[in-house]
């Protein structure tokens, strides 16, 4: 085998290479997204309870404040 043909061989390796770390460095954006995704779901959910809490301690208050003549 000459050097140009280990060169050939060498520079299809490289691009290879390059592109698979292309493809784990997509993949690692793509698993990114979908952790951001799913904590910002997990907020959303977290939010929605906050506002039920505090819709309900609204109305309680309100019901306290008619229980005391207010």
């Amino acid at each position: 085998m000459n050097s140009a043909k280990l060169a050939l061989i060498a520079g299809a390796f490289a691009t290879l290479g390059e592109g698979l770390s292309t493809i784990a460095e997509a993949l690692a954006i793509e698993e990114e997204d979908i952790a951001i995704e799913r904590q910002s779901t997990e907020l959303k959910n977290e939010l929605k309870n906050l506002q039920k809490q505090i819709d309900n301690l609204t109305k309680e208050v309100r019901q306290l404040r008619k229980t005391l003549g207010r």
